[in-house]
């Protein structure tokens, strides 16, 4: 779940110019300084969870680095810097950018790839109490996600349920009761517990 939502603003081997290892090579020869946009990526870490021990503040510089060299190896220059003009447009909330560069399927499978590589991170990915907006965005994505999944499913489940105020509360209950767990790797218990999550929404917002 928290896959959707972790852009940190943000396979082969790494991407640095051979010339300058504080520089990062774009695809289409371009080369920046990286430090700006590793600066950028912590941060916004340090901004959610600023006690995190030694291994999970490790991970997520290791991220940030792995996420910033696959953007270069995957995007040229120009590419990047569009993407970033559109997430700028859309106002000054660190998530609803991450929203709009999440919507680009390079974005996706890098953040995954990523993820995957250092799973200590999300336990580190939010704040203990997410915002209204953190809700709302990763609300947004979860019924477009149930909707690519199962369209047809999709459309039955809009005659009986008020679809917005069950992914909200759903949402809700994931980011508040499962917050310090990995959600890529759940336990038994903690897939009873979000289908449980589940259920109890769904009854909570019938039409």
């Amino acid at each position: 779940m928290r896959k959707i939502i972790l852009i940190a603003f943000i396979f082969p081997s790494l991407v640095f110019s051979q010339k300058n290892s504080n520089m990062l090579l774009f695809k289409d020869g371009k080369e920046v300084n990286i430090q700006p946009y590793l600066n950028k990526c912590i941060q916004t870490f340090k901004q959610t969870n600023i006690n995190s021990n030694s291994k999970v503040l490790n991970s997520q510089l290791k991220y940030c680095e792995c996420w910033i060299q696959n953007i270069a190896y995957n995007f040229n220059s120009k590419e990047y810097l569009s993407l970033g003009v559109q997430a700028q447009s859309f106002g000054n909330d660190v998530v609803e950018k991450a929203d709009v560069m999440w919507q680009n399927k390079k974005v996706q499978e890098i953040t995954y790839i990523c993820m995957e590589k250092y799973p200590e991170i999300n336990s580190s990915a939010f704040s203990d109490k997410p915002s209204e907006k953190e809700i709302e965005i990763m609300a947004k994505q979860h019924l477009n996600q149930l909707r690519n999944e199962d369209p047809e499913g999709y459309n039955e489940f809009l005659k009986y349920v008020n679809i917005v105020e069950y992914s909200r509360c759903f949402i809700r209950k994931v980011l508040e009761e499962l917050k310090n767990t990995d959600l890529s790797d759940l336990s038994n218990l903690d897939q009873s517990k979000i289908q449980k999550f589940q259920m109890d929404c769904i009854e909570k917002n019938l039409k």
